[in-house]
């Protein structure tokens, strides 16, 4: 084993916060449940077709959700730029997806639809 004397090397593990780079949600006023009001829910997915009227989302897990546009872009789109949350105008087939929608029992109304990030803990 000669040649090896002094040579030694020491690995450091270090703990790295990981982070989506997805910032906070736009704020909407804070809103308590009413009763006979319908609940807001939030749907994932990817998006497999756009109208006006409509987001038809595909669930990781599967299954299909239309979503309800409100009428006169009252459903709002946002995108990230410049590391914030901007308000957009289209949305593309195959793009992620979460969406907060009001659940009247019938329907999923679209109210905010956030392209390219994904609910849960780290998303809106």
């Amino acid at each position: 084993m000669a040649g090896l004397g002094g040579a030694c090397t020491r690995t450091v593990l270090k703990r790295v916060e990981v982070t989506t780079g997805v910032p906070p949600a736009p704020p909407v006023p804070v809103r308590s449940p009413v009763p006979a009001q319908p609940p807001t829910v939030w749907v994932a997915g990817t998006v497999r077709q756009v109208t006006l009227a409509e987001l038809t989302v595909l669930e990781p897990e599967g299954p299909t959700v239309v979503l309800k546009r409100l009428a006169e872009n009252a459903t709002q789109l946002f995108a990230i730029s410049g590391g914030s949350w901007h308000q957009v105008d289209a949305v593309q087939v195959g793009t992620l997806v979460c969406a907060e929608a009001l659940n009247t029992g019938s329907n999923l109304l679209a109210l905010r639809v956030f392209l390219g990030a994904s609910c849960g803990p780290s998303g809106p």
